[in-house]
């Protein structure tokens, strides 16, 4: 056992004198205190950490059923009314690693229930409009489009030279002029399309580039449809 000093002044006769005493304090105190309790610290930790894998395992276990399921699905196709399901039911075993005492193993029932594929339904996308069909909007869009592969959508971008595209034409024989903002003493190649009218220094010109998503009749709003479109829709409505 160990002793420590402990100093205080004390005031008498209005002189201050220093009183010490000696005050005990068993050795190791600290060190019981820790041995007991980290191990408890430890077990707590260990423990959460082995439900956090049980719960692990059961998501990779449903994950990998769902995948098996929907590739059944796919190959099972039936016609339109039938009533098949891909069921696959499974019983996961885990085994805590750690644990103070016996623990059972926990059982985990996994499942995956998917209908075999069994074609579209008419109407259930919502760019399939009972009027015309899907449509089709690029970025700032003024019209919109009612065939993917419309011209004004699949560009098809000819390099050419700055001396060569004097004597090119359009699809509709206008000549090529220079985009707003061409460079001047250009010497490099330059970007045309047949249905453009302008020829550019770059592919990056947004004149030249097309994003294009599906639309519903209401996004599509107040804007009219492509005229190259429309002839198409009227050519395949009069065939």
């Amino acid at each position: 056992m160990s002793f420590h000093a402990e100093c205080k002044y004390k005031r008498k006769g209005g002189a201050a004198k220093l009183s010490c005493h000696e005050k005990a304090y068993p050795d190791g105190s600290m060190t019981v205190e820790c041995a007991l309790a980290l191990p408890v610290f430890l077990f707590a930790v260990l423990t959460l950490l082995s439900f956090m894998y049980a719960v692990r395992l059961e998501t990779d276990r449903t994950l990998s059923l769902s995948n098996r399921a929907r590739k059944a699905a796919a190959a099972a196709s039936m016609g339109p009314g039938g009533d098949l399901y891909i069921d696959l039911p499974e019983i996961v075993t885990y085994r805590f690693p750690f644990s103070a005492m016996p623990v059972p193993d926990l059982k985990i029932a996994v499942r995956a229930r998917v209908r075999a594929f069994s074609g579209y339904k008419t109407g259930s996308d919502p760019a399939d409009e009972s009027a015309g069909g899907p449509r089709y909007l690029s970025d700032n869009a003024e019209v919109y489009h009612t065939h993917a592969d419309c011209t004004h959508l699949d560009l098809t971008i000819y390099r050419t030279t700055l001396s060569a595209v004097g004597s090119l034409r359009n699809e509709k024989g206008e000549r090529y002029r220079p985009c707003d903002g061409f460079p001047e003493n250009w010497t490099g190649p330059v970007y045309v399309t047949r249905q453009g009218n302008f020829y550019y220094p770059s592919t990056r010109y947004g004149s030249l580039t097309r994003h294009v998503r599906t639309a519903t009749a209401e996004e599509c709003g107040s804007l009219p449809i492509c005229a190259r479109c429309a002839a198409r829709d009227a050519a395949d409505a009069a065939a």
